[in-house]
């Protein structure tokens, strides 16, 4: 019997690491339509952000819990690890000697970008810890590529992420576009949503018309985790 292309075409399945559940369906969807033929799993533990907040610092009680998710997705059978929250994304090195499939930070295509971009960097966020841990990374990109320290304009707005996890996408979206439009005023060379939660208010912000670009982590991370998966890295 002969096989369709599409049926001798492997499976892959792509582990989520989150720290809120809302980041799930974001970067599957990023995924899928990137990678037609990835299947997500998802290991969620909403008490690791929470506890990070409560205690102002990922320490080591904090990456037990994150160790734990990332050891489950191994021992699931995944084909690669994607860690969406940012706030341990600058502890995946710790993790990384002790796993044996390709692992990759959500933010770190996204932050590669903005360092390319440079200049004044808006980054809108919806937790205390999301915007200096993005503006991090994105200074840590820019000393690995060898480029000049972009600067940042600082888009905190923690009182929209309430509205989103009470099921009010819409004031959500009003409330990370207003910020955006102040950020914008501010002459940035680009806007940055630091969450994979927030990727769903980018065509509200351009809706409104920002035509700065607008930079979110579920599609660069999926453009990146195919050319990893394609190469074989």
């Amino acid at each position: 019997m002969n096989t369709t292309g599409s049926e001798k075409e492997k499976i892959l399945r792509i582990g989520g690491i989150h720290a809120a559940l809302g980041s799930a369906a974001p970067l599957q969807k990023a995924i899928q339509k990137a990678i037609p033929n990835a299947e997500m799993a998802h290991f969620v533990n909403e008490e690791m952000l929470h506890y990070v907040n409560r205690n102002g610092g990922v320490d080591e009680k904090a990456m037990r819990m994150f160790a734990r998710l990332v050891f489950l997705a191994e021992e699931a059978g995944v084909d690669a690890i994607v860690i969406s929250c940012n706030v341990f994304a600058p502890r995946v090195d710790d993790v990384r000697p002790f796993v044996s499939v390709p692992i990759l930070t959500v933010d770190s295509a996204m932050q590669e970008h903005a360092a390319q971009i440079g200049g004044l960097i808006g980054v809108l966020g919806t937790n205390y810890s999301s915007v200096p841990s993005c503006s991090g990374g994105i200074l840590r990109a820019a000393a690995a590529l060898g480029l000049p320290e972009p600067s940042f304009a600082d888009g905190t707005v923690a009182e929209a992420a309430q509205y989103l996890v009470n099921g009010d996408a819409e004031t959500f979206d009003r409330m990370l576009t207003q910020k955006a439009l102040e950020l914008a005023a501010k002459d940035c060379s680009a806007i940055v949503l630091a969450q994979v939660t927030m990727a769903r208010a980018k065509p509200a912000l351009e809706a409104a018309g920002i035509t700065l670009p607008i930079l979110t982590s579920p599609d660069e991370c999926a453009a990146r985790l195919k050319q990893m998966l394609e190469k074989g890295e």
